[in-house]
């Protein structure tokens, strides 16, 4: 099941945590997710995306 959000100017989808991991968009990522993201929010692709991408850039202690 997706969300939509109907914002201002568009219908963005948002997907829950389990719905990202088991897409074939983010499957070698799953592992990722499953620490970055918060069981309780919903996320556009684009958010989550941008998620990895921060995650990735972040440094190691």
């Amino acid at each position: 099941m997706t969300a939509t959000v109907k914002n201002s100017t568009e219908n963005i989808d948002k997907f829950s945590k389990k719905q990202l991991i088991n897409s074939k968009k983010f499957a070698l990522r799953a592992d990722l997710l499953k620490v970055i993201l918060d069981e309780k929010e919903l996320y556009s692709i684009e958010e989550t995306e941008k998620a990895i991408k921060i995650f990735m850039k972040g440094k190691v202690k």
